[in-house]
């Protein structure tokens, strides 16, 4: 096992420094945050933990605006596609890989599928947890495994009928929370994160 960083001189003003674990892995295994959901947050520490586990290798992106303190806004949505698509070849130039899978979260479950078309030569999995409609167009073409909350402000019912009714999509529907995935009582947070957890190996592996 290897942690390095995959380097990104970020529009931002910044250097971003992605971490990178290398195991013994032609699967790669890439996360990506959401708006203000960073990469140490529960769902996507998890989840680096568990892919690590299955022996997988893992990118973590980190948004420049994130790292520089500064607002995003949906202007600079093509920006971020780019520079996030660029550190992830960076990486695939470094290594040989068959397999990537996509974990992203709400902002990052949008990206991860906005780039189907660029990375169509490697059998894709992608899991999106809480996305928002605009994700719909690129889930509707992956392999997919979706979470979200009926709770959630940020999706309606219409969406997630039609992510049910795709063949190619596994959906996931947990009652009582919304875009955070928790509930009030912390206890029964943590059931619900061990229990997409659970699901998310499954399918992973």
């Amino acid at each position: 096992m290897m942690i390095s960083s995959i380097i990104t001189e970020s529009q931002w003003g910044v250097t971003v420094e992605n971490e990178y674990l290398q195991q013994e892995s032609d699967t790669l295994v890439i996360l990506f945050p959401g708006k203000g959901y960073y990469i140490c947050a529960p769902y996507l520490y998890y989840a680096y933990s568990a892919a690590s586990e299955c022996g997988y290798d893992v990118l973590a992106i980190e948004y420049g605006f994130q790292k520089a303190n500064k607002d995003f806004g949906l202007s600079e949505i093509n920006d971020l596609i780019k520079e996030t698509k660029d550190t992830i070849q960076k990486c695939l130039n470094s290594k040989t890989y068959k397999n990537i899978i996509f974990i992203g979260k709400s902002l990052g479950a949008y990206l991860s599928t906005a780039m189907i078309e660029d990375f169509k030569q490697y059998q894709m999995k992608h899991i999106c947890l809480t996305p928002t409609k605009m994700a719909l167009d690129g889930i509707k073409k992956a392999d997919c495994f979706v979470v979200v909350g009926n709770e959630d402000p940020n999706i309606s019912q219409e969406f997630i009928t039609e992510i049910t009714e795709l063949d190619n999509t596994k959906i996931k529907i947990i009652d009582g929370v919304g875009h955070d995935l928790n509930k009030t009582d912390y206890e029964e947070s943590i059931l619900v994160l061990k229990d997409v957890m659970k699901d998310i190996v499954s399918f992973i592996r």
